[in-house]
């Protein structure tokens, strides 16, 4: 190294001592030619942060926080009459460029951090308050979660890193952590587990065998996550109206429509969900005086299927779009079924 005139800067070089929990050792002291290297709790390299106990969480949140710096930065692109689809497109490539950064050697943990830039995005996209159901935001967009991106990314690279010559040091590390049940192992047999799936990954198999496990699996936890929403959807106590609409996992077409302005886009997406701005919301429990409508004299509470079916300051509006004055519930619900 000295022979071609390089040298080490001991003010940028770190020592992170990963262990499971506990204090230093008094004997974990490093030196270089006799200067002291500094012990850090953190060190981050090549964009990734690196805690002493494995943990990426700090790492996830700057990773989240980059990612909405981003969608700030280009928002006045994305707010425009550009199709849904194209704003989702652009969406996708900031969060596979910043999100699922170096997922190779992350990506089978599940982070809410990460999560909420995606409903984040859809939120301000949409225009929806902070409490719509994050179920909802992924149903009715027919997204997915970040983290079957990033645990994509990851098989990928075990079944890169499991054909490497066995002298390579990425093989040397993935055979240990298989032979030692280390972290990222005991995860994968956990989701294998839970999707019933079962291979003995320390015993030798092709990488044709390999590869159709592993997209077995991906294709499991996608339908799993479907059913765990569309559970959600049946279990809700407050967005009933949700359940008759909701029947496939698909965006929806009115979201498909490019010649749809994107206001009404919004309106739509709001009603859906019962999100718009009325008195009556079913999670805050009031007296029932306190929902009435102050549009008309029907005593009726003031809510999103009152004011599309029956209430006096639209009638207008239901003539122009319905071709009635009034419609009754369950033609709302169907109108809102069959949006567009």
């Amino acid at each position: 190294m000295y022979n071609w005139g390089l040298s080490v800067n001991l003010g940028k070089s770190k020592i992170v001592v990963f262990r499971k929990g506990g204090n230093l050792s008094k004997l974990d002291c490093f030196t270089f030619q006799g200067n002291s290297i500094e012990i850090v709790k953190e060190y981050k390299y090549l964009g990734v942060s690196f805690y002493w106990n494995g943990n990426f969480k700090n790492h996830f949140k700057e990773r989240a926080a980059s990612a909405r710096i981003g969608i700030y930065s280009i928002w006045r692109f994305i707010n425009g009459n550009s199709p849904i689809i194209a704003k989702f497109k652009v969406f996708d490539a900031i969060y596979k460029a910043i999100l699922i950064y170096a997922a190779q050697s992350w990506g089978n943990i599940r982070s809410d951090a990460l999560e909420s830039v995606q409903r984040f995005f859809i939120r301000k996209l949409f225009n929806l308050p902070f409490n719509t159901p994050n179920y909802i935001l992924l149903l009715e967009c027919g997204r997915y979660s970040i983290f079957l991106s990033a645990f994509k990314l990851h098989l990928r690279y075990l079944l890169k890193i499991s054909q490497m010559n066995n002298n390579r040091y990425p093989y040397i590390c993935y055979k240990d952590g298989i032979d030692n049940n280390v972290g990222w192992f005991v995860e994968l047999n956990k989701l294998s587990n839970e999707a019933g799936l079962s291979i003995n990954l320390k015993t030798s198999h092709s990488l044709i065998e390999k590869a159709k496990y592993f997209e077995k699996l991906l294709l499991i936890l996608h339908e799993q996550e479907k059913q765990s929403l569309f559970s959600s959807v049946n279990k809700s106590q407050f967005h009933l109206l949700y359940k008759t609409l909701k029947t496939d996992f698909l965006m929806e077409n009115y979201m498909l429509d490019n010649n749809l302005p994107h206001e009404y886009v919004q309106l739509i997406f709001g009603a859906r969900c019962e999100s718009l701005s009325v008195k009556y919301k079913p999670w805050l429990k009031n007296n029932a005086s306190e929902y009435k409508c102050i549009f008309c004299n029907s005593g009726e509470s003031d809510t999103i299927l009152h004011v599309i079916s029956n209430c006096d300051r639209f009638t207008l509006a239901r003539k122009k779009y319905f071709n009635s004055a009034y419609i009754s519930v369950a033609e709302n619900v169907l109108v809102m079924q069959k949006v567009y």
